[in-house]
């Protein structure tokens, strides 16, 4: 969405680019690599392992019914 940014729309090629790599980057990090059943975790223990790093990293959530309390229906704005 890099128009609501305020950049140009071209700029939504490099944005969907990056993030297509960014996906595909993902799925190759956690595609079976050579070697035996028996040469370390199973996919879904490292899918599991790399899921829940990705989860601490995130922030808490954020209250937004509370907020929408505070502010009034006049306060809220777009931005």
């Amino acid at each position: 969405v890099p128009v609501a940014y305020g950049l140009h729309p071209n700029s939504e090629i490099n944005f969907m680019t990056k993030q297509a790599d960014d996906l595909v980057r993902s799925i190759a990090e956690l595609s079976p690599r050579g070697g035996g059943a028996a040469a370390g975790a199973t996919l879904q223990e490292k899918a599991k392992r790399l899921l829940d790093d990705i989860l601490d990293k995130l922030p808490d959530l954020i209250p937004v019914a509370d907020l929408e309390e505070r502010l009034g229906m006049e306060d809220r704005t777009p931005y």
